[in-house]
């Protein structure tokens, strides 16, 4: 669910000023040719920097009524547990791999 303007830009400028000069670089997930130009990229973002907020920054807000992790196992026998919301309390459970 989208959240609000005003959340998103409060969002927004809470977060530190590397993480902001890096999201107005707008590039997140595009092919990188070379460390270099993300360097060069970010030093000039951070020079322009001001309290704006990122045209097309938006807040998310997810509401998970369950939730599975597991840890990888060579043999494959996988530690698999689930979260679930029931009576507003989680439950935790044990899954088979």
């Amino acid at each position: 669910m989208r959240v609000g303007k005003e959340q998103s830009a409060k969002d927004f400028l809470e977060r530190g000023e590397v993480a902001r000069a890096i999201a107005f670089l707008g590039k997140q997930s595009k092919v990188l040719p070379d460390s270099k130009v993300l360097e060069e990229s970010f030093i000039k973002q951070i020079e322009r920097m001001t309290n704006t907020v990122a045209p097309y920054w938006c807040l998310y807000k997810v509401t998970a009524s369950e939730v599975e992790f597991w840890q990888g196992d060579r043999e494959r026998k996988h530690i698999r547990l689930l979260y679930r919301m029931e009576n507003n309390e989680w439950i935790k459970e044990l899954l088979w791999p």
